[in-house]
């Protein structure tokens, strides 16, 4: 469907799916790689086009199956990751979409270490953004989490 799509949105329904996968390793070793690989040097068919890696990041940052894997792989292909996105508008979007989602606390630590001493000039609202909505999934997963069991 991805390389034959007649739809207007057949590869936003593509990437949809493609998020929902529960598989870590697949998650790793093709899915991360297909959304920030660059085209060229990979092939336009192996590479999500920049204007939608949200759509694809979005999925996978709200899959617990996949959210860790997508935020290890952007730690590590960080500079990749920005250039191929291309601007802050991208870049906003996929801190957004990679990290609001987390419910662990210690995970801002993480992010508060990985970001110091980058230029987060475009996007540093949105990864306050993001630090705030970790704060709160963790208070209510703290507060609540004997009931929703």
């Amino acid at each position: 469907e991805w390389f034959t799509t007649k739809s207007i949105d057949g590869k936003e329904v593509c990437l949809s799916a493609i998020s929902a996968a529960r598989d870590t390793e697949l998650v790793k070793k093709t899915i991360l790689p297909f959304l920030f690989n660059r085209s060229p040097p990979a092939p336009a068919s192996e590479s999500v086009p920049s204007s939608d890696m949200h759509v694809l990041a979005s999925g996978l940052g709200a899959n617990a199956s996949a959210r860790e894997a997508q935020w290890q792989y952007l730690q590590a292909h960080w500079d990749n990751c920005v250039v191929k996105a291309g601007n802050n508008v991208v870049v906003d979007r996929l801190v957004s979409t990679s990290l609001s989602k987390f419910a662990d606390a210690d995970k801002i630590k993480e992010i508060d270490t990985f970001f110091a001493g980058k230029d987060t000039a475009g996007f540093n609202r949105t990864l306050e953004t993001a630090k705030d909505k970790i704060r709160g999934r963790a208070a209510y997963r703290q507060r609540d989490a004997a009931a929703l069991k």
